[in-house]
């Protein structure tokens, strides 16, 4: 039997699942026709609020049907959703959805649900994925065999299988159960792989959203920071939030200011946020024998790489990091718990109305998070 939240219009016209596409953003296989089969299904159902992106850095708000609970498919109400760099491609080439893909909200809606019930606050997974391939039942569900990506959940609301409907203790806010996916997922899991500790010097590339969180997790177990970034108001945020030193990359080298810092040894761990190709060149270069890198910024292309002298004579290992396995995630509710400041890395919050101030102002680099607060 469905139950539905009083808050929630009993409506019906559940929007079909987008199949195709990465996180990367702007590289999708999402078709004009999908969306338009998404708009044209559930006509006569109530509609809702919807960010769509438009292409060539604009953006507008449209009205979707609203999703409804079918199955384990469950309806939350967003009431935060974060927006993350990997969105540029969409902000730049334009789509007929969005792919917001880090929010928390209430369920209000389910229809045979196993444990989930009408009230609980979630997070909500970044795709729907199956539960039942070798990689789900590893605990590695972002590379789920046959991972649904939806439109996205920079709307007022929308809907997910019971089992990507993570639950937000009561003591974590809605702004900060938004970031427990994607913006605190993502670098924890890095480092919690890079072994991260006291002992280390860490050398951090990128101080957009996941590297501010990176560096916060750092600097939480004690580690020395240096970080690399060109825009000035990211750079003023990193010396906030506690790095050692914060080096304006498009006037100075890397590898002269991680030797600098190190005094000749070299950095113990590298993490490059920035998915930029001198970057992580820069990451790979700068980390002394016996060194540690992660690639968690998305990079499509390539860099040159010299096996024998980069990696063998200094024995390194490049480890690559996308989102949090299943089990991360109570870890990182315990993290928020004890007192981690995830909240910080949020600069700014609009209202979904005004998307296109949002948008722009998270890709001029002109903030840390961008939040949508519904």
């Amino acid at each position: 039997m469905k139950q539905r939240g009083h808050d929630a219009p009993e409506t019906a016209g559940k929007m079909p699942a987008v199949r195709g596409g990465s996180r990367e953003g702007g590289t999708e296989s999402f078709t004009a026709e999908n969306a338009e089969d998404a708009e044209n299904v559930g006509q006569e159902a109530e509609s809702v609020k919807s960010v769509r992106m438009l292409g060539k850095g604009k953006v507008e708000v449209v009205e979707r049907p609203e999703p409804e609970a079918k199955d384990d498919w469950a309806v939350v109400r967003i009431r935060a959703s974060a927006i993350c760099g990997s969105e540029r491609g969409h902000y730049l080439n334009g789509a007929k959805y969005n792919f917001g893909h880090e929010a928390c909200g209430e369920v209000v809606e389910v229809d045979s649900p196993n444990t989930l019930k009408v009230g609980d606050r979630v997070m909500l997974f970044a795709a729907a994925f199956c539960g039942n391939c070798p990689e789900c039942l590893s605990g590695r569900a972002v590379m789920c065999r046959n991972i649904e990506w939806q439109e996205g959940y920079h709307n007022e609301y929308a809907s997910l299988p019971e089992r990507c409907l993570l639950p937000i203790p009561d003591d974590i806010p809605d702004d900060v159960g938004a970031l427990l996916g994607d913006a605190l997922g993502t670098p924890y899991r890095a480092i919690k792989r890079l072994g991260v500790n006291g002992s280390h010097t860490v050398a951090l590339f990128g101080l957009g959203p996941i590297g501010l969180s990176a560096l916060s997790i750092c600097k939480w177990h004690d580690a020395r920071v240096i970080a690399f970034e060109k825009h000035p108001f990211r750079i003023h945020l990193g010396e906030e939030l506690g790095a050692d030193a914060v080096v304006d990359s498009s006037k100075h080298s890397p590898l002269e200011a991680v030797k600098e810092f190190t005094e000749g040894e070299g950095a113990s761990i590298a993490i490059d946020c920035t998915g930029n190709a001198e970057a992580e060149s820069a990451a790979v270069a700068c980390v002394g024998r016996g060194g540690r890198i992660a690639f968690v910024g998305e990079n499509a292309g390539a860099i040159p790489i010299s096996p024998s002298e980069q990696f063998i004579r200094k024995e390194l290992t490049l480890i690559g990091s996308w989102y949090f396995a299943l089990d991360d995630y109570p870890e990182m509710v315990k993290l928020v718990q004890s007192g981690f400041p995830l909240s910080r890395i949020i600069t700014h919050r609009f209202p979904l109305e005004n998307a296109q101030k949002a948008f722009d102002l998270f890709f001029s680099g002109q903030s840390g998070k961008v939040l949508f607060e519904l």
